[in-house]
Protein backbone atom coordinates (compact mmCIF):
# COMPACT_ATOMS: atom_id res chain seq x y z
CA UNK A 1 0.00 0.00 0.00
CA UNK A 2 0.90 3.38 -0.59
CA UNK A 3 1.64 6.03 2.53
CA UNK A 4 -1.47 7.43 1.61
CA UNK A 5 -3.36 4.60 1.92
CA UNK A 6 -1.78 3.92 5.13
CA UNK A 7 -2.33 7.61 5.78
CA UNK A 8 -6.39 6.68 5.85
CA UNK A 9 -6.04 3.46 7.46
CA UNK A 10 -4.37 4.83 9.74
CA UNK A 11 -6.88 7.90 11.01
CA UNK A 12 -9.53 6.06 10.38
CA UNK A 13 -8.51 3.29 12.84
CA UNK A 14 -7.31 6.30 15.65
CA UNK A 15 -9.82 9.04 15.29
CA UNK A 16 -12.65 7.30 13.72
CA UNK A 17 -12.37 9.29 10.23
CA UNK A 18 -12.91 8.48 7.07
CA UNK A 19 -11.05 10.94 5.49
CA UNK A 20 -10.88 11.70 1.91
CA UNK A 21 -7.71 12.77 0.12
CA UNK A 22 -7.38 14.78 -3.06
CA UNK A 23 -3.91 16.18 -4.66
CA UNK A 24 -3.29 19.58 -4.66
CA UNK A 25 -1.66 21.10 -7.54
CA UNK A 26 2.18 21.98 -5.81
CA UNK A 27 2.99 24.36 -9.51
CA UNK A 28 3.82 27.22 -7.08
CA UNK A 29 6.21 25.05 -4.57
CA UNK A 30 10.00 25.65 -5.08
CA UNK A 31 11.41 22.62 -7.34
CA UNK A 32 13.37 20.87 -4.35
CA UNK A 33 9.62 20.39 -2.49
CA UNK A 34 7.94 18.80 -5.31
CA UNK A 35 10.86 16.75 -5.86
CA UNK A 36 11.32 15.14 -2.16
CA UNK A 37 7.45 15.35 -1.21
CA UNK A 38 3.68 15.12 -2.11
CA UNK A 39 0.97 17.01 -0.78
CA UNK A 40 -2.65 15.66 -0.21
CA UNK A 41 -5.13 17.98 0.89
CA UNK A 42 -8.17 16.30 3.60
CA UNK A 43 -10.96 17.30 6.10
CA UNK A 44 -9.48 17.36 10.12
CA UNK A 45 -11.62 17.72 12.50
CA UNK A 46 -13.66 20.19 10.96
CA UNK A 47 -10.47 21.90 9.02
CA UNK A 48 -8.62 21.70 6.06
CA UNK A 49 -5.31 19.80 6.57
CA UNK A 50 -2.45 19.55 4.17
CA UNK A 51 -0.47 16.53 4.43
CA UNK A 52 2.96 16.59 3.36
CA UNK A 53 4.06 12.85 2.30
CA UNK A 54 7.85 12.68 2.71
CA UNK A 55 10.13 9.80 1.26
CA UNK A 56 11.38 7.10 3.70
CA UNK A 57 14.89 8.13 3.40
CA UNK A 58 14.18 12.45 3.59
CA UNK A 59 16.54 12.68 6.98
CA UNK A 60 19.13 11.15 5.20
CA UNK A 61 19.23 13.88 2.68
CA UNK A 62 17.72 16.81 4.77
CA UNK A 63 18.33 18.29 8.46
CA UNK A 64 15.07 18.61 10.78
CA UNK A 65 15.80 22.78 10.25
CA UNK A 66 15.58 22.42 6.34
CA UNK A 67 12.31 20.26 7.02
CA UNK A 68 10.91 22.98 8.94
CA UNK A 69 11.52 25.03 6.17
CA UNK A 70 10.36 23.47 3.35
CA UNK A 71 7.00 22.80 5.22
CA UNK A 72 6.49 26.85 6.11
CA UNK A 73 6.80 27.54 2.43
CA UNK A 74 3.95 25.35 2.00
CA UNK A 75 1.97 27.11 4.57
CA UNK A 76 2.75 30.35 3.01
CA UNK A 77 2.85 29.58 -0.52
CA UNK A 78 -0.97 27.05 -0.31
CA UNK A 79 -1.93 28.89 2.77
CA UNK A 80 -2.67 25.76 5.17
CA UNK A 81 -1.86 24.29 8.21
CA UNK A 82 1.04 21.63 6.86
CA UNK A 83 1.22 18.10 8.61
CA UNK A 84 4.48 15.69 7.73
CA UNK A 85 3.69 11.98 6.84
CA UNK A 86 6.26 9.71 7.12
CA UNK A 87 6.57 5.60 7.45
CA UNK A 88 8.97 5.60 10.49
CA UNK A 89 11.04 7.97 12.59
CA UNK A 90 13.74 7.35 15.00
CA UNK A 91 13.30 8.54 18.73
CA UNK A 92 15.79 11.48 18.04
CA UNK A 93 14.05 12.69 14.65
CA UNK A 94 10.95 12.62 16.32
CA UNK A 95 12.26 14.91 18.90
CA UNK A 96 13.75 17.27 16.47
CA UNK A 97 10.49 17.40 14.90
CA UNK A 98 8.57 18.10 18.21
CA UNK A 99 10.99 20.50 19.67
CA UNK A 100 10.14 22.54 16.63
CA UNK A 101 6.16 22.32 17.14
CA UNK A 102 5.96 20.62 13.77
CA UNK A 103 2.71 18.22 12.95
CA UNK A 104 3.90 14.73 11.89
CA UNK A 105 2.14 11.73 11.28
CA UNK A 106 3.65 8.20 11.51
CA UNK A 107 0.65 5.90 10.37
CA UNK A 108 0.04 2.86 12.04
CA UNK A 109 2.82 4.31 15.33
CA UNK A 110 2.46 8.03 16.17
CA UNK A 111 0.31 11.08 15.73
CA UNK A 112 1.65 14.55 16.81
CA UNK A 113 -0.64 17.72 15.68
CA UNK A 114 -0.22 20.31 18.45
CA UNK A 115 -2.70 22.72 16.60
CA UNK A 116 -5.43 20.20 16.53
CA UNK A 117 -4.52 19.21 20.14
CA UNK A 118 -3.67 15.51 19.06
CA UNK A 119 -1.17 13.75 20.61
CA UNK A 120 -0.78 10.24 20.53
CA UNK A 121 2.90 9.99 21.41
CA UNK A 122 1.94 7.20 24.18
CA UNK A 123 2.29 4.59 21.35
CA UNK A 124 5.91 5.49 20.67
CA UNK A 125 8.01 3.60 23.37
CA UNK A 126 5.84 0.53 22.69
CA UNK A 127 6.68 0.36 18.80
CA UNK A 128 9.57 1.95 18.51
CA UNK A 129 11.65 0.39 21.53
CA UNK A 130 11.50 -3.31 19.33
CA UNK A 131 13.38 -1.85 16.13
CA UNK A 132 17.11 -1.82 16.61
CA UNK A 133 18.82 1.98 15.80
CA UNK A 134 19.45 1.89 11.87
CA UNK A 135 22.92 3.37 10.60
CA UNK A 136 23.12 6.13 8.44
CA UNK A 137 24.42 5.49 4.75
CA UNK A 138 28.19 7.43 5.46
CA UNK A 139 28.17 4.97 8.78
CA UNK A 140 26.92 1.90 7.31
CA UNK A 141 29.38 2.34 3.88
CA UNK A 142 32.57 2.70 6.29
CA UNK A 143 31.68 0.07 8.03
CA UNK A 144 30.91 -2.40 5.97
CA UNK A 145 34.23 -1.17 3.71
CA UNK A 146 36.31 -1.90 7.25
CA UNK A 147 34.77 -5.49 7.27
CA UNK A 148 36.12 -6.11 4.00
CA UNK A 149 39.56 -4.83 3.79
CA UNK A 150 40.08 -4.35 7.09
CA UNK A 151 41.99 -0.46 5.64
CA UNK A 152 40.33 2.00 8.56
CA UNK A 153 41.82 0.10 11.67
CA UNK A 154 43.55 2.96 13.38
CA UNK A 155 43.49 5.26 10.63
CA UNK A 156 42.40 8.78 10.84
CA UNK A 157 38.80 10.28 10.27
CA UNK A 158 40.17 12.71 7.69
CA UNK A 159 41.70 9.72 5.90
CA UNK A 160 38.65 7.82 6.05
CA UNK A 161 36.77 10.25 4.61
CA UNK A 162 38.86 11.19 1.91
CA UNK A 163 38.95 7.41 0.87
CA UNK A 164 35.26 7.26 1.35
CA UNK A 165 34.68 10.80 -0.86
CA UNK A 166 32.91 12.03 2.32
CA UNK A 167 33.14 15.24 4.08
CA UNK A 168 35.29 14.97 7.36
CA UNK A 169 32.27 16.51 9.24
CA UNK A 170 29.94 13.28 7.67
CA UNK A 171 32.69 10.61 8.71
CA UNK A 172 32.78 12.79 12.32
CA UNK A 173 29.18 11.94 12.35
CA UNK A 174 28.69 8.57 11.37
CA UNK A 175 32.08 7.59 13.60
CA UNK A 176 30.17 8.89 16.81
CA UNK A 177 27.00 6.83 15.60
CA UNK A 178 28.99 3.25 15.37
CA UNK A 179 30.66 4.42 18.52
CA UNK A 180 27.79 5.42 20.26
CA UNK A 181 26.33 1.57 19.12
CA UNK A 182 29.62 0.07 20.53
CA UNK A 183 30.74 -0.52 16.92
CA UNK A 184 34.06 1.00 17.13
CA UNK A 185 36.35 3.19 19.68
CA UNK A 186 37.34 6.75 18.69
CA UNK A 187 40.53 8.17 20.29
CA UNK A 188 42.61 11.28 20.19
CA UNK A 189 46.43 11.54 19.08
CA UNK A 190 47.42 15.62 18.76
CA UNK A 191 45.16 16.91 16.51
CA UNK A 192 43.78 13.55 15.34
CA UNK A 193 41.21 11.33 16.14
CA UNK A 194 41.66 7.47 15.27
CA UNK A 195 39.08 4.77 14.76
CA UNK A 196 39.00 0.99 16.03
CA UNK A 197 37.45 -1.57 15.41
CA UNK A 198 37.18 -5.69 16.86
CA UNK A 199 39.20 -7.30 14.68
CA UNK A 200 37.10 -10.02 14.29
CA UNK A 201 35.32 -9.67 10.97
CA UNK A 202 32.48 -11.52 11.13
CA UNK A 203 31.32 -10.60 14.90
CA UNK A 204 31.33 -7.11 13.87
CA UNK A 205 29.46 -8.14 10.94
CA UNK A 206 27.15 -10.21 13.25
CA UNK A 207 26.99 -7.17 15.69
CA UNK A 208 26.39 -4.90 13.44
CA UNK A 209 23.74 -6.80 11.12
CA UNK A 210 20.70 -5.27 13.11
CA UNK A 211 21.81 -1.85 12.75
CA UNK A 212 21.61 -1.99 8.68
CA UNK A 213 19.96 -1.36 6.08
CA UNK A 214 18.93 -1.94 2.81
CA UNK A 215 21.09 0.68 0.39
CA UNK A 216 18.51 0.55 -2.21
CA UNK A 217 16.34 3.80 -2.42
CA UNK A 218 14.61 2.85 -5.62
CA UNK A 219 14.84 0.64 -8.82
CA UNK A 220 14.66 2.18 -12.22
CA UNK A 221 14.93 0.79 -16.01
CA UNK A 222 17.42 1.31 -18.80
CA UNK A 223 16.41 1.23 -22.64
CA UNK A 224 20.55 0.52 -23.26
CA UNK A 225 23.15 -0.44 -21.19
CA UNK A 226 26.40 -0.17 -23.22
CA UNK A 227 29.18 0.73 -21.87
CA UNK A 228 27.91 0.79 -18.32
CA UNK A 229 30.02 -2.97 -17.87
CA UNK A 230 32.79 -0.35 -17.46
CA UNK A 231 31.15 2.18 -15.76
CA UNK A 232 28.91 0.67 -13.16
CA UNK A 233 28.88 -2.49 -10.68
CA UNK A 234 26.46 -4.87 -11.38
CA UNK A 235 24.02 -5.97 -8.68
CA UNK A 236 20.67 -7.31 -7.95
CA UNK A 237 19.76 -10.88 -8.91
CA UNK A 238 22.27 -10.91 -12.07
CA UNK A 239 25.26 -9.86 -9.39
CA UNK A 240 23.94 -12.74 -6.96
CA UNK A 241 23.68 -15.13 -9.73
CA UNK A 242 27.36 -14.94 -9.87
CA UNK A 243 27.29 -16.41 -5.75
CA UNK A 244 25.10 -18.53 -6.62
CA UNK A 245 22.62 -21.17 -8.69
CA UNK A 246 20.02 -18.40 -9.43
CA UNK A 247 19.37 -18.49 -13.06
CA UNK A 248 19.19 -14.71 -14.51
CA UNK A 249 20.09 -12.88 -17.70
CA UNK A 250 18.61 -9.66 -17.03
CA UNK A 251 21.59 -7.29 -16.01
CA UNK A 252 21.18 -4.67 -13.36
CA UNK A 253 23.63 -1.70 -12.41
CA UNK A 254 24.01 -0.11 -9.22
CA UNK A 255 24.67 3.63 -8.77
CA UNK A 256 24.28 6.86 -6.63
CA UNK A 257 22.00 9.50 -7.16
CA UNK A 258 24.57 11.80 -8.03
CA UNK A 259 26.22 9.68 -10.39
CA UNK A 260 22.91 8.93 -12.11
CA UNK A 261 22.31 13.02 -12.39
CA UNK A 262 25.83 13.09 -13.99
CA UNK A 263 25.46 10.13 -16.51
CA UNK A 264 21.71 11.71 -17.82
CA UNK A 265 23.92 14.82 -18.36
CA UNK A 266 26.63 12.95 -20.25
CA UNK A 267 23.64 10.85 -22.35
CA UNK A 268 25.38 8.11 -21.22
CA UNK A 269 22.17 6.95 -19.35
CA UNK A 270 18.66 6.52 -21.45
CA UNK A 271 16.06 5.23 -18.10
CA UNK A 272 12.89 3.05 -19.47
CA UNK A 273 9.21 4.76 -18.90
CA UNK A 274 8.90 1.96 -16.31
CA UNK A 275 11.05 -0.33 -13.97
CA UNK A 276 10.94 -3.53 -15.23
CA UNK A 277 11.00 -1.92 -19.41
CA UNK A 278 13.93 -1.63 -21.23
CA UNK A 279 16.98 -4.34 -21.56
CA UNK A 280 18.12 -3.79 -17.79
CA UNK A 281 17.39 -2.92 -14.35
CA UNK A 282 19.38 -0.18 -12.78
CA UNK A 283 19.27 0.10 -8.52
CA UNK A 284 19.81 3.63 -7.01
CA UNK A 285 21.24 3.24 -3.81
CA UNK A 286 22.03 5.72 -1.31
CA UNK A 287 25.74 5.14 -1.08
CA UNK A 288 28.36 4.68 -3.77
CA UNK A 289 28.27 1.16 -4.97
CA UNK A 290 31.38 0.63 -5.72
CA UNK A 291 33.10 0.23 -2.25
CA UNK A 292 35.57 -2.10 -3.36
CA UNK A 293 36.15 -1.02 -6.56
CA UNK A 294 35.17 -4.30 -8.28
CA UNK A 295 32.73 -5.42 -10.99
CA UNK A 296 29.67 -6.19 -8.88
CA UNK A 297 28.54 -4.18 -5.96
CA UNK A 298 30.29 -5.28 -2.66
CA UNK A 299 28.71 -9.10 -1.24
CA UNK A 300 27.57 -7.68 2.16
CA UNK A 301 25.44 -4.64 0.20
CA UNK A 302 24.16 -7.36 -2.26
CA UNK A 303 22.81 -9.29 1.08
CA UNK A 304 21.69 -5.95 2.20
CA UNK A 305 19.55 -4.72 -0.87
CA UNK A 306 17.61 -8.10 -0.50
CA UNK A 307 16.54 -7.76 3.17
CA UNK A 308 12.73 -7.56 1.93
CA UNK A 309 12.94 -10.15 -0.34
CA UNK A 310 10.35 -12.93 0.11
CA UNK A 311 11.01 -14.81 -3.08
CA UNK A 312 12.33 -18.56 -2.23
CA UNK A 313 15.06 -18.56 -5.22
CA UNK A 314 16.38 -15.34 -3.65
CA UNK A 315 16.35 -16.81 0.19
CA UNK A 316 18.43 -19.64 -1.32
CA UNK A 317 20.98 -18.21 -3.10
CA UNK A 318 21.47 -15.78 -0.27
CA UNK A 319 22.11 -18.97 1.70
CA UNK A 320 24.44 -19.77 -0.67
CA UNK A 321 26.34 -16.04 -0.46
CA UNK A 322 26.25 -16.46 3.55
CA UNK A 323 27.53 -19.89 3.36
CA UNK A 324 30.59 -18.52 1.36
CA UNK A 325 31.58 -15.29 3.29
CA UNK A 326 35.64 -15.36 3.64
CA UNK A 327 36.38 -12.98 6.49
Amino acid sequence: MTLSDNLKIYLAHALGIDIILSSVDMALLPFYIRKNFQVQCGMLCSRSVFFVLAQDDIFDKQSALDIENALKQVRDKLSCDPVLVINSLSRRERLQLVKRLISFVVPGVQMYLPELGIDFSEHIKEMRSLKAEKLRPAAQSLLIVQILTGRFQNCSLTEVAHSLGYTPMSIVRAANELEKLKLCDLNSTGNKKLIRFVSDKAKLWETARPHMKSPVKKRLSLLRDEGLVETLPLSGEYALSKYSNLSVSRKCYATSEATLKALENEKKIILADAHGDGIADLEIWTYKPDLTGHEMVDPLSLELSFADSSDARVKEALLNLKRNKSW
